[in-house]
């Protein structure tokens, strides 16, 4: 079978966006620093009307997180993603601030987040994954006003009468099992692992997705394939409102951390 492969690491994004950043503003960060030290200071010096930290309540619980990881959480780790988000947010905030006199609060950044994700569903992912499985849009609505929580047998039921029409034409997914790897290694569905799974698999965050934890959680460290029967899975939420997705009985999906980031970095590098 031949899948397609993100490959880029959280930390990879943000050194990618920090160099993105120095090259539009002619500047130079410390590089004694950390990666998150030296995107912060760059953040702070030349665009301190954005904030770095974001604050907002879900299903009545309050979270703050780096904004970084705000938008890096409605992506699938990919450098575009990254950097359309943070055009328009500094776009946007910047004609806010200096036009209107608004200050960029965190409601002002989820709304651009928001606007831009729905773009970037129809330009980056369906029109991508389009030349793989031409009717990809068709396959992802199957999913409209779903709980973002999804148990295996729900899954099932969804994708069973599916056709997976792939361009090519030799490349088949016709059991239950295939389509929902594909949906997971592209990542458009993730699994939500147990105590024992994040355990047995080595995990480093219960919301398993292929660009953040890689192939464990769906074939294995030998490239077994799993029993996936029992598995919950994860839409992810960058499709909460495309899709109008329930999101109103779980917790937050995907709280990246910069230490989370980290761990992560030293896995790949020690996994290569």
């Amino acid at each position: 079978k031949k899948f397609l492969s993100l490959n880029w690491s959280g930390i990879e994004l943000a050194i990618l966006l920090r160099k993105r950043l120095e090259e539009l503003t002619q500047s130079s960060t410390d590089r004694r620093k950390s990666p998150e030290e030296r995107f912060n200071a760059i953040l702070r010096e030349y665009f301190k009307h954005i904030p770095i930290d974001i604050t907002f309540t879900f299903n009545g619980r309050q979270y703050q997180m780096p904004l970084f990881m705000y938008v890096l959480r409605h992506t699938i780790w990919r450098p575009r993603e990254v950097l359309l988000y943070y055009a328009q947010i500094i776009t946007v905030s910047e004609d806010l601030r200096k036009k209107h006199g608004y200050e960029v609060t965190s409601e002002v950044i989820r709304r651009i987040v928001k606007d831009v994700t729905h773009d970037i569903i129809n330009s980056e992912f369906i029109n991508e994954f389009e030349s793989t499985v031409t009717n990809i849009r068709d396959i992802i609505l199957a999913f409209y006003k779903q709980n973002q929580t999804l148990s295996y047998e729900t899954v099932s039921q969804i994708v069973q009468g599916l056709d997976f029409k792939f361009a090519s034409g030799s490349q088949k997914c016709e059991t239950i099992n295939d389509k929902i790897e594909f949906l997971y290694r592209i990542g458009f569905l993730g699994v939500l692992a147990d105590e024992q799974m994040f355990a047995q698999m080595h995990l480093q965050l219960r919301h398993a997705f292929h660009f953040n934890e890689g192939e464990a959680p769906i074939r294995g460290f030998g490239g077994v394939e799993r029993e996936l029967t029992g598995y919950r899975f994860l839409v992810h939420p960058m499709f909460s409102e495309y899709l109008e997705i329930n999101t109103s009985q779980n917790e937050l999906i995907l709280q990246f951390s910069w230490q989370y980031l980290h761990e992560r970095e030293v896995m790949l590098f020690a996994s290569h």
